[in-house]
């Protein structure tokens, strides 16, 4: 399941990942092939726009008209650890597996074998 809530200023507030929050990304500057290196130079501001992109795509008509990024990086500053919380941890880790969800598994390449191939001297 690619959905859970979290609670901001006493309210449930719904994440749900989808390709939604993968066009956002994109408008926001952040394509799927420079993620890594995304989160690599700036990891809190990368993991607040992808759990705020999450509000968005679950909240009503997909405009996100009650929770701000603003939102999002006070509930993660009031997480305990903060952006590596348990809490943080767990929803970034359901933004990864919806990833991995719509990636295909590569099969690895096998060199075909000639059966019962015997040799001449």
């Amino acid at each position: 399941m690619n959905e859970t809530k979290i609670i901001i200023n006493g309210k449930n507030v719904p994440i749900r990942f989808g390709s939604y929050v993968i066009s956002l990304l994109a408008e926001a500057g952040i394509a799927l092939v420079d993620f890594g290196e995304a989160v690599q130079k700036d990891p809190i501001g990368v993991i607040a726009k992808v759990i705020y992109f999450g509000a968005v795509n679950a909240s009503e008509g997909k405009r996100g008209a009650d929770i701000t990024q603003g939102d999002i990086f006070d509930w993660i500053d009031a997480q305990d650890g903060g952006f590596t919380s348990d809490e943080v941890t767990r929803l970034f880790e359901l933004f990864g597996k919806y990833l991995e969800f719509g990636v295909t598994k590569k099969k690895p390449k096998v060199k075909d074998k000639p059966l019962n191939q015997t040799t001449t001297k």
